[in-house]
């Protein structure tokens, strides 16, 4: 690799892929990149050495960012693309500033965060929630020594809006727990240890048997007061979630945006690895098209080529814009 480029000083010249543990959906997408770049045929950047690793914590969407700007990781993933965003500016779930990030491609990951409540505790609202202090036994995301990833500081910030924290629900008798991702979290509400959840991954079955009879959910809306704060603050962008989408979501319910899977690098990676890095993004559309179904499911297929060059929350490296102006993807 280039002198100077991040992700390969002092580890032989291997440029280094951060994406998360090797059964994620991630690093099915890093391995098609990787593939495109120096696979058997037609390759890309032919001799290159690459290595798809996994984060610190197993926490790609708070770390890799982190490690790019570092230089630890020439590329990285993210989600959502905001997060990219908040590392750069150092808000959010980030304590302080890790510039220099750019964006290489975005993949059409459409989500959302979903506030979601079992409806025999009688919560129907953000403002019910608080003012009657219900003693909620409540599932988010992750929270380790290191601090809390990007879910677990997205639901909280939106509960602060309306007063509500994580400590003042346990000061109120009730509990929050911290399992991880949507699949593992909501076997709790399922066994009757928990009696919310506010994750996001709306494409999991999980969310489908928690909203099936006899149990029926109330999905708490998000002020558009709140979504303006979230939009403006930190760039999540107002959402809903569509009527009809699980049998209790009977009218649309406002909410925030958690969408994009983020492909990006560091400002100082030479332009033409940004270009190749991004010409290997749109050559693996069709292998991610036909994936299999825990990336399949994940993402609006086909993948959109506008949506890779144009929803990706911080500037496209210079070489990716270069790549996405010749295929005439933008305007």
């Amino acid at each position: 690799m280039p002198p100077g480029c991040s992700g390969s000083a002092d580890r032989g010249g291997i440029v280094h892929f951060g994406a998360q543990n090797p059964t994620h959906p991630w690093w099915y997408v890093a391995d098609r990149i990787v593939q495109a770049l120096v696979g058997y045929e037609d390759q890309i950047l032919p001799g290159v050495q690459f290595a798809v690793v996994t984060p610190r914590d197993l926490q790609g969407a708070l770390n890799n960012p982190i490690d790019v700007a570092g230089g630890s990781l020439a590329l990285g993933i993210t989600t959502p693309s905001v997060s990219a965003r908040m590392a750069q500016e150092g808000i959010g779930a980030y304590s302080e500033r890790h510039g220099g990030l750019r964006a290489i491609a975005a993949y059409p990951h459409i989500d959302y965060v979903i506030f979601a409540v079992d409806a025999a505790t009688g919560i129907s609202s953000f403002e019910q929630l608080a003012q009657e202090r219900y003693p909620l036994r409540l599932v988010s995301g992750r929270r380790s020594e290191r601090g809390i990833d990007v879910l677990t500081f997205t639901v909280e910030e939106v509960l602060r809006q309306y007063g509500i924290s994580y400590a003042s629900i346990e000061q109120w008798g009730g509990q929050v727990f911290f399992p991880g991702p949507s699949h593992i979290g909501g076997r709790l509400v399922l066994d009757g240890r928990a009696d919310a959840m506010f994750q996001e991954a709306e494409m999991l079955p999980i969310w489908a048997e928690i909203d099936s009879p006899p149990r029926r959910v109330n999905y708490l809306a998000v002020s558009d007061a709140v979504r303006e704060y979230m939009w403006q603050t930190y760039g999540f962008a107002p959402r809903e979630i569509p009527a009809g989408r699980w049998p209790s979501v009977t009218e649309p319910v406002p909410t925030i945006d958690f969408s994009g899977w983020l492909v990006f690098c560091r400002e100082d990676l030479p332009e033409e690895w940004a270009y190749a890095v991004a010409k290997a993004c749109d050559r693996c559309r069709g292998a991610i098209d036909n994936g299999p179904g825990n990336v399949t499911r994940c993402l609006a297929l086909p993948v959109d080529q506008r949506y890779m060059f144009t929803e990706t929350a911080v500037p496209l490296h210079p070489g990716a814009r270069r790549y996405a102006q010749e295929c005439g993807y933008l305007d």
